[in-house]
């Protein structure tokens, strides 16, 4: 399911955020494996942190674009292109839940 396909981008990028019905996002962090509902509803998984997140939602933000990218490089890493906004504050949130439960 988290195999990379062969796809690419309109623009030629390789595609390494989709599998069979998945999102991935990789990072330093590891590895991140996603189901995304089209009313904001996720299934999120980092192993590598030991990481589950589940979220109920009813509307969601908008995915991340090349436009983005090109207005402003700086603030969207190439890596964040297709994946929603949302998806990386549920990521810090979890990681900051994480630690302190953790201490």
């Amino acid at each position: 399911m988290v195999a990379d396909s062969k796809l690419t981008t309109e623009d030629g990028i390789p595609n390494t955020r989709y599998g069979l019905h998945i999102w991935k996002y990789n990072h330093g962090d590891g590895q991140v494996n996603y189901c995304r509902g089209v009313n904001g509803q996720y299934i999120i998984a980092q192993p590598d942190q030991d990481l589950l997140i589940i979220r109920l939602g009813e509307k969601r933000l908008p995915t991340l674009t090349m436009e983005d990218h090109k207005s402003n490089p700086k603030s969207v890493t190439l890596d964040k292109i297709g994946h929603t906004f949302e998806l990386f504050e549920y990521l810090r949130i979890g990681k900051e839940v994480n630690l302190n439960t953790k201490e």
